[in-house]
């Protein structure tokens, strides 16, 4: 039996998670493929991913199983925001995708936020922490103090990286 390796790079808005995956995808040798969900704002397959300094790199925005089943075999696979392939963004199982990809000998990182507005972990995120063979779990600075922050806070239009004393659900 063929088995990957899976991780989850996971943190709050602002804790470097994207930037992180471009940097891992600059140092990858071999085939690989980049995905992230997608965005009806967006309407063409091929996009990018974006960290909030600006970083990008092309990246194959998906909408549903079929796009994953043309893709071939490749060895690295890189998911930018796993917590949105939800029903609005994309119509299948990317948990199922993924196990899938992993059985085929593909290493897979990902990255996700780790908790929602409300405090609680994305189901998906959770689901994916759980098969995960490694995690890196990044800080953000809180809006506030400065200090570590593990949450993300929506506050009207702006979401901030809050600490566990600033973060109010």
């Amino acid at each position: 039996m063929v088995t990957g390796f899976l991780e989850v790079i996971t943190g709050p808005v602002f804790s470097g998670k994207t930037s992180t995956l471009i940097n891992r995808i600059q140092r990858t040798p071999g085939k690989f493929l980049v995905l992230k969900p997608f965005d009806e704002l967006n309407n063409e397959p091929i996009s990018q991913i974006v960290s909030h300094s600006e970083e990008s790199f092309p990246a194959l925005a998906i909408l549903n199983d079929a796009y994953l089943s043309e893709i071939a075999n490749y060895e690295w696979i890189f998911i930018d925001n796993i917590h949105s392939f939800n029903k609005n963004n994309f119509q299948g199982n990317i948990l199922k995708n993924i196990t899938s990809m992993l059985g085929k000998g593909a290493v897979v990182t990902c990255t996700s936020l780790n908790y929602d507005y409300f405090g609680k972990p994305f189901p998906i995120t959770d689901a994916i922490l759980k098969m995960a063979d490694a995690i890196t779990m990044l800080t953000a600075k809180c809006s506030i103090c400065g200090t570590d922050a593990n949450f993300s806070q929506k506050i009207q239009q702006n979401i901030c990286p809050r600490c566990s004393l600033h973060y109010k659900p």
